[in-house]
């Protein structure tokens, strides 16, 4: 994933802080820490963060957060980037109600806006069908 920043961007160290938590939530339920996970490059004012395994995990809130080590380039004194946090969920592709589970609330979903899972460019029974599978799973 990309981190497009205003300015053009470098960093000495861990630019970045990485965490996430599961979905669904279970209360109280925190962030943690999976920076080590990950690795990073910097090209002009994108930060590209990306994990070491090539792919983020489904079924996750994932929350990024500067470290004092991602500096501004250009600017005197190249002073650490303004404080910011960046969160986004990821949902497995049938988890249509984004509740973290592929379960029967997907289908209403599914009926209210069918969605073309086998990309064949039509949302039919056969998409309905793969939906239904992977909640049977």
């Amino acid at each position: 994933m990309t981190v497009r920043h205003y300015g053009p961007i470098t960093y000495t160290a861990t630019p970045v802080t990485v965490s996430r938590r599961a979905i669904p939530y279970v209360w109280g339920s925190s962030f943690v820490d999976v920076t080590s996970s990950f690795s990073f490059s910097a090209s002009g004012t994108d930060l590209t963060v990306m994990p070491n395994s090539g792919m983020f995990d489904v079924n996750y809130e994932y929350r990024i957060e500067p470290t004092s080590a991602l500096k501004s380039v250009g600017v005197s004194g190249e002073p650490q980037v303004e404080n910011y946090t960046y969160d986004f969920k990821l949902f497995e592709v049938y988890d249509l109600s984004q509740n973290g589970m592929v379960d029967t609330p997907d289908i209403a979903e599914w009926v209210n806006e069918p969605v073309d899972f086998n990309h064949d460019e039509v949302a039919d029974s056969t998409d309905l069908r793969m939906l239904v599978n992977e909640i049977g799973n």
